[in-house]
């Protein structure tokens, strides 16, 4: 359970990451 939990969190902060990737890379 403990590791499910830290494995969807490990994807939601990486999905914000490449989305702020975007928006950065978009805005330039």
């Amino acid at each position: 359970m403990k590791e499910k939990k830290m494995l969807a969190i490990d994807k939601t902060a990486a999905y914000q990451m490449s989305l702020k990737l975007m928006i950065s890379g978009g805005a330039r």
